[in-house]
């Protein structure tokens, strides 16, 4: 009976280290920079970048739509990954290019997503940066 005792306030004290420490975890992924560049040959219209919780195995998204960029033009977008908080993520942006068609004259593509990126352990106030290419 001793023991069961002894062990107890063990796990308690654990339960409550754990619980505790959420809230500056969650703190550890706030104020991230996300970049955008496009380096392909056409405009492109940004619609939104697809967060994706490696640990989670969930996908967020990150609204960024219609922010448009001429080729060689790179974009910044602040983001609050703080439900990522200080684990692993992988990024894609979903986009729009401006192409000319058979009658020469310009028109939006289908929407595409850019590869994602490699994992990467996220930390705050960072910058993130994916290239889009054609």
């Amino acid at each position: 009976m001793t023991k069961a005792l002894k062990i107890i306030p063990a796990v308690l004290v654990g339960l409550v280290a754990v619980v505790g420490a959420s809230p500056a975890f969650a703190k550890s992924c706030k104020g991230v920079k996300l970049e955008i560049q496009n380096n392909s040959t056409h405009t492109i219209s940004l619609r939104n970048a697809k967060i994706y919780d490696v640990y989670d195995d969930r996908t967020r998204t990150e609204n960024i739509s219609n922010k448009e960029l001429l080729p060689g033009q790179s974009r910044t977008e602040k983001a609050n990954l703080a439900k990522i908080g200080g684990k692993e993520f992988q990024w894609s942006v979903r986009y729009k290019s401006l192409v000319a068609s058979k009658k020469g004259d310009a028109k939006w593509t289908k929407r595409k997503t850019s590869g994602k990126s490699s994992a990467i352990v996220c930390k705050k106030g960072s910058r993130y940066v994916i290239s889009i290419t054609n």
